[in-house]
């Protein structure tokens, strides 16, 4: 398993950091290519440019990309909807405890 977290990119965009990512992870690494890829943190964006962003990155990595939507494993009691403030917010830890889990 092969995991980074970057809060801001700056103005390189999104899709060219994972690309230098998953080369770094082949060429020094010695890793094969990504199996699996799960984008989490991108629903302040909106949802039209979080699928515009996994088509994008699907075409890159040449690899399906799952958007990480912990709300079916994890139980959010509240009267009102989850803000996707707090889903970016949460997103990290639940998707290590998710691992640890299938490990």
């Amino acid at each position: 398993m092969f995991y980074r977290q970057r809060a801001n990119a700056g103005e390189e965009p999104l899709s060219a950091l994972v690309h230098q990512t998953a080369m770094y992870h082949e060429d020094r690494l010695g890793g094969g290519g990504f199996a699996r890829v799960v984008l989490a943190g991108a629903s302040l964006r909106g949802a039209d440019a979080v699928d515009r962003l996994r088509h994008e990155l699907e075409g890159r990595l040449g690899v399906r990309v799952d958007p990480l939507d912990f709300r079916g494993a994890v139980a959010m009691r509240d009267r009102i909807a989850v803000a996707p403030e707090l889903l970016d917010s949460l997103a990290p830890a639940i998707g290590v405890i998710l691992r640890e889990q299938t490990a």
